[in-house]
């Protein structure tokens, strides 16, 4: 299967050439896969590490239900160092290292303020920090050394969009309007590329100085919200407080984000934009370090890595997680 998008800068295709089930595995999330060097195919379990053979056919099976070392709780995500794996398993709050042949380098534990979005280089851990009931709007980016200890934290430039609504009794709350309120952020070989919702640029932060290099726009949609948005969005809550957020929603308007930032190999920067179904593809923009659009894409799926103009994804498709692999070409 092909896409095509055509820009003036050039033509950026994709070719499918991995389609495979994984109902035979516990596999529960996506954006949960990536491939070494080798080839090897790695894709997250709910327990379990799956390392595939290139082909897609089985390799091994890793890890077991435990809180020994290389056992799991439960995964949320993956990340790659180079030609390691880093997993972060939410049960056990602890992360693990793994190499292409299955073997446990080093476990750590989870900083105790981090969501569970990171990235890793060597001995340094880029995290976003848990900003649950701290509603002050401001990001907060966290660069944490060996042992765990906090030596760096960038409050970014700008603010994280913002409503309010009072619940019964006159108590006022505070809510992030976008539906994922996350930093986007990807490591480069000398910069961190990062973006925050309702900003619409893409910043590099330079990691030996901590400073912003340079920023760029990032063309975003922008959605009204809808009742059934906000269904979606408060049918967790007590009705108090969904209540208050409806209201709270109602009066806002949705502020655009990005899914994803990529940085592959050849250190061009991939910005994936957010759709509104699962029926939707993804939109990636191709960025070189300095900003330049390379081309524009739609994609089934979004990475966590691309290396050698190829990437391994996870999608949702007829209620069972699939395996895609895909191969990029830029033709000018």
């Amino acid at each position: 299967m092909f896409l095509f998008w055509v820009l003036a800068f050039g033509s950026l295709s994709t070719q499918t050439t991995l389609d495979k089930s994984l109902s035979d595995f516990d596999v529960f999330e996506t954006r949960t896969a990536g491939s070494f060097e080798d080839g090897t195919l790695v894709v997250a379990g709910r327990i379990q590490l799956i390392y595939l053979n290139p082909d897609g056919s089985l390799k091994q099976l890793i890890g077991s239900q435990g809180q020994g070392p290389g056992e799991f709780q439960r995964i949320h995500r993956l990340t790659f160092d180079g030609d390691l794996i880093v997993v972060s398993d939410h049960g056990n709050r602890r992360l693990s290292i793994w190499n292409s042949e299955g073997e446990l380098q080093r476990e750590m534990q989870f900083p105790a303020d981090m969501v569970f979005e990171f990235s890793m280089s060597g001995e340094t851990l880029y995290g976003l920090k848990d900003l649950a009931g701290h509603f002050e709007g401001r990001p907060s980016l966290v660069r944490y050394g060996s042992p765990v200890t906090t030596i760096w934290e960038k409050k970014l430039p700008g603010t994280m969009p913002l409503t309010s609504a009072s619940l019964e009794g006159g108590r006022e709350i505070a809510m992030l309007v976008s539906w994922d309120p996350r930093l986007a952020y990807a490591l480069g070989k000398d910069f961190l590329a990062v973006s925050w919702p309702g900003d619409g640029q893409i910043h590099l932060v330079d990691l030996k100085t901590d400073e912003v290099m340079t920023s760029f726009g990032c063309s975003l949609p922008r959605y009204p919200i809808t009742d059934d948005d906000v269904d979606r969005q408060v049918e967790s809550f007590d009705s108090e407080y969904r209540s208050a957020l409806a209201r709270g929603l109602h009066r806002a308007e949705f502020w655009p984000a990005l899914s994803a930032l990529v940085v592959d190999d050849q250190q061009r920067i991939w910005a994936f934009s957010h759709r509104r179904t699962q029926e939707e593809p993804y939109t990636s923009t191709m960025f070189d370090a300095k900003g330049h659009v390379m081309g524009t894409i739609k994609v089934p799926g979004v990475p966590i890595q691309i290396r050698k103009d190829s990437c391994v994804i996870t999608i949702e498709r007829d209620d069972e997680i699939w395996l895609q692999k895909l191969v990029f070409r830029l033709e000018s």
